[in-house]
């Protein structure tokens, strides 16, 4: 297991959609076939109560 603290960031773009960028390490990007960056998903899924549990996986080439 890896932990890392970044600060996530966030800004609209001129069409009015949010964009969320994360610094991630170097290992992370790695172990998510990630060599040269690119886009990951970031799922925020409530565990139990008060807990959640965050998921980073290399997003699909599809734009939602």
């Amino acid at each position: 297991m890896v932990r890392f603290v970044r600060t996530l960031q966030h800004r609209v773009t001129p069409q009015g959609r949010d964009f969320y960028a994360l610094s991630i390490p170097p290992q992370v990007a790695e172990a998510l076939g990630l060599k040269a960056g690119g886009s990951v998903d970031i799922i925020v899924a409530p565990v139990k109560k008060g807990k959640f549990e965050v998921i980073l996986k290399a997003a699909s080439s599809e734009l939602s």
